[in-house]
């Protein structure tokens, strides 16, 4: 029995091994294919659910992937890692709303992180909550003032709140930072 056990687990590295191959080689749907067996046959295998998350994602089954991704994160709550790669993974599938709860998550286990905040703005705006991504991006132009990207956004979402004034004052902030900035000189 011990034996048996032993070159079952064997097999599973070496599959686990070929699904990293194929992945590689840029064959998400081999790879899919043999992570869904191999998650069949290990339910709480967290790495072999983030690769089939992966083969997913790269076969653009952003919703089966967030599910495999969460089945990895309910093993594993954690893991930071997972938890950017759910939200980033909901982004990509449009469900702004839920990638909001879990960089609020993120942003509560690693406090402040400019990388988790940016992405909290971001998935605020684009669900819509203005108000709630204009002050997430006036917090982090509080922590670097230069901070291109979000003196833009916080433009945007305050154009679309029709603070004309404040986002034009914003944009021409972008443009003395960056004279060339495309975006900017549009607006």
């Amino acid at each position: 029995l011990k034996e048996l056990k032993k070159s079952d687990r064997k097999r599973a590295s070496a599959r686990r091994i070929l699904a990293r191959i194929h992945l590689a080689e840029g064959d998400a749907d081999k790879a899919g294919k043999l992570l869904k067996k191999l998650a069949r046959r290990n339910p709480e295998d967290v790495e072999i659910l983030v690769l089939l998350a992966s083969a997913q994602q790269d076969l653009k089954q952003n919703a089966e992937a967030a599910k495999s991704l969460r089945k990895a994160l309910d093993l594993a709550p954690a893991r930071v890692d997972l938890r950017r790669r759910l939200a980033r993974t909901l982004m990509h599938g449009r469900r702004y709303d839920e990638a909001v709860q879990e960089w609020e998550h993120i942003v509560s286990m690693m406090g402040e992180n400019r990388s988790a905040l940016f992405n909290l703005a971001l998935s605020r705006q684009r669900d819509g909550a203005l108000e709630a991504a204009a002050s997430d991006y006036e917090h982090l132009l509080s922590l670097d003032p230069s901070d291109l990207r979000s003196r833009f956004n916080r433009s945007l979402a305050l154009e679309k709140l029709n603070r004309i004034a404040e986002a034009r004052a914003g944009y021409e902030q972008v443009l003395k930072y960056d004279p060339d900035h495309q975006a900017s000189i549009a607006k």
